[in-house]
């Protein structure tokens, strides 16, 4: 029955010093990880931001088209035969108007949630990666505990084995 216990505590040993490595590698791989996280998410909301500013570029020269195309609507609207019949292509150009305008606007709105994200990011990540890293050193030190109780348990055995041995004489 001694020598069960000692090949389990040599085994929870080995585990141990397993689990340790682990969590020391987790630890420092963590930040590794954070600094790519850190270059990939600065370049994708780079892309983000510039996108949204040449659609937001894109949207004003349309929307300045528009305009141009209503202020020739409406002059054309002043010949009496042909005004009438351009009416419904003037409204279409004024819901045009309106839905461009509406989409600025979300474009904005965006360009805001981009930019709140741009400055919260780093922070965010590196308050992820900290817990991360808490909660391996939490694992870690739970390994060297579970490491010193089995090297107890497996000296246990041998001062066991000793008194039996000296008890048998």
């Amino acid at each position: 029955m001694d020598i069960a216990k000692k090949i389990l505590a040599v085994l929870v040993m080995g585990l141990c010093i397993v689990g340790i490595l682990l969590a020391f590698s987790g630890i420092v791989g963590s930040w590794a990880l954070n600094r790519t996280a850190v270059k990939a998410g600065d370049a994708f909301l780079l892309r983000a931001d510039s996108t949204l500013a040449g659609l937001e570029g894109g949207l004003g020269s349309a929307q300045s088209g528009l305009s141009a195309a209503d202020q020739l609507l409406s002059q054309i609207e002043a010949i009496p035969l042909v005004g009438g019949l351009l009416a419904p292509l003037n409204e279409n150009v004024d819901g045009l108007n309106g839905q461009l305008t509406n989409m600025q606007g979300q474009v904005g709105e965006l360009q805001v949630m981009v930019d709140t994200l741009q400055a919260s990011f780093h922070a965010w990540l590196n308050l992820a990666t900290l817990f991360v890293d808490i909660f391996l050193l939490w694992f870690g030190a739970s390994q060297v505990s579970l490491f010193y109780h089995a090297r107890d348990w497996y000296r246990e055995g041998e001062g066991i084995t000793a008194e039996g041995a000296e008890g048998a004489e």
